[in-house]
């Protein structure tokens, strides 16, 4: 009896035993598969992981982590652990700072959860970012690291462009302006080559008339005649200035720099159009602090540069104004000045009258016309003598433009060159220079 129930207890214990171990097996090989499932997860991942002790050995790594913090002992890549040692771990911590390094210790003995380091560039140049944690449970420390190269090269890219964004909307910006200035100014190119085709075309008409007439009539002719001939030289003026202009676009415009007394140069031409401007009824005085000075200049584009000067100043005077034109002595440079007692210039209009094409404003001044060129084209004369122009204006009150020019001599000569303009040669360029102003 006694054996039977030993027989019993020890087949039921058996039995349970044997029931608890196949379900222990169970459990084992389902952690098994639970552990293949996770490590198969995490070799997929593109992060690098690695799981190391308080003595920096290694728990787990993944093999991406062998481009890290890992590096083979054996060439022959043993996939066992002991094949494997964290010996990069070391070059991770010289590119720390001090703040990093501490706190790296700090989650490696557990005294802190986690820790995020700043970007760290490896030997080959690619951005990784660490981000490292302490598993309490098992006291080890699991190390992430992510290539970040290309998120990091597209931030530098998305800086760089918006760099470039702000660096060249003033460009766009001007591009933009530039082009509205060219749109108005062929707008405004056609009505002043139209113009005075059409002031020439009834001239002609009415000398076809006046020729059936008596001869007594004749005397009419002549004011005909005098505006077939302004808006022809308006015409010609219009024609040289854009000529001009497309020649210092393209380089092709010329000057010839040789020493001339600058001072005869502008009170030349200055006086050669005082009986022009005193017939508006508009004063014209010159002065200068020099009797004698002799700088490197074209004389031609002095005379162009004083003469638009002049015409811009008469345009906008009114009758009984005056015009002021001096000469002033800045040791390194000379300044020459031309003030006026006109209708001045706006504020926010400044910056643009210099602009090629542009006018400050549609001018409600009957006498004044124009393309648009040629304080543009004024500039350009002055820049080519490595001069500069400016201009001081209060609307209502009048204009100065100054124009600085260096005193300096040319290498061509070491004697003063002379510069004689005939007559003629004045009086033809005057009447070019002046076709915008009618009487």
């Amino acid at each position: 009896m006694f054996y039977t129930f030993i027989s019993v207890f020890f087949n039921i214990f058996l039995i349970t035993f044997i029931t608890y171990l196949i379900y222990a097996l169970k459990d084992l090989k389902s952690a098994k598969k639970s552990e293949l499932y996770l490590k198969s997860i995490l070799e997929v991942l593109d992060e690098d992981i690695t799981l190391i002790t308080s003595d920096e050995d290694i728990y787990y790594y993944n093999h991406k982590s062998l481009s890290t913090l890992i590096t083979p002992i054996t060439a022959n890549y043993r996939h066992s652990d002991d094949s494997y040692k964290v010996i990069n771990l070391q070059e991770l911590k010289s590119n720390l700072s001090n703040n990093d390094l501490v706190n790296l210790d700090k989650v490696i003995c557990g005294s802190l959860g986690s820790y995020e380091f700043k970007e760290n560039i490896d030997s080959d140049g690619n951005v990784r970012r660490f981000k490292a944690y302490h598993i309490k449970d098992i006291n080890c420390t699991l190390i992430i690291c992510s290539n970040i190269t290309s998120l990091h090269n597209l931030k530098n890219t998305i800086h760089e462009m918006e760099h470039n964004c702000k660096f060249n909307c003033p460009k766009l910006k001007e591009i933009i302006k530039n082009d509205k200035c060219k749109t108005e100014f062929l707008a405004n190119i056609s009505h002043e080559l139209r113009t005075p085709i059409n002031i020439i075309f009834s001239a002609v008409q009415m000398v076809a008339l006046k020729s059936s007439l008596s001869n007594d009539d004749f005397i009419s002719f002549h004011r005909y005649n005098k505006m077939i001939k302004q808006n022809c030289y308006r015409l010609l003026r219009l024609i040289d200035n854009l000529i001009d202009i497309s020649k210092i676009d393209s380089g092709f415009y010329n000057i010839s720099i040789k020493d001339h007394e600058i001072i005869k140069i502008v009170e030349d031409i200055t006086l050669s159009v005082a009986n022009y401007i005193e017939d508006k009824n508009i004063e014209l005085i010159f002065d200068t602090e020099l009797e004698e000075k002799i700088i490197a200049c074209d004389p031609d584009k002095i005379e162009r540069i004083v003469l638009n000067l002049l015409t811009n100043a008469v345009k906008f005077t009114p009758e009984g104004g005056s015009i002021f034109v001096n000469i002033y002595d800045r040791g390194d440079y000379i300044t020459l000045s031309i003030k006026d007692t006109g209708i001045g210039i706006p504020d926010d209009k400044k910056d643009i009258i210099f602009k090629r094409f542009c006018h400050a404003e549609k001018s409600s001044h009957l006498n004044a016309s124009g393309s648009g060129i040629g304080l543009s084209l004024t500039k350009s004369l002055v820049e080519m003598h490595k001069g500069s122009i400016h201009v001081s204006s209060s609307y209502g009150h009048g204009s100065e433009f100054m124009v600085n020019l260096p005193s300096v001599l040319s290498n061509n000569s070491n004697t003063k060159s002379t510069f004689e303009s005939s007559k003629k040669q004045n009086i033809e360029r005057i009447n070019i220079e002046f076709s915008d102003i009618y009487s």
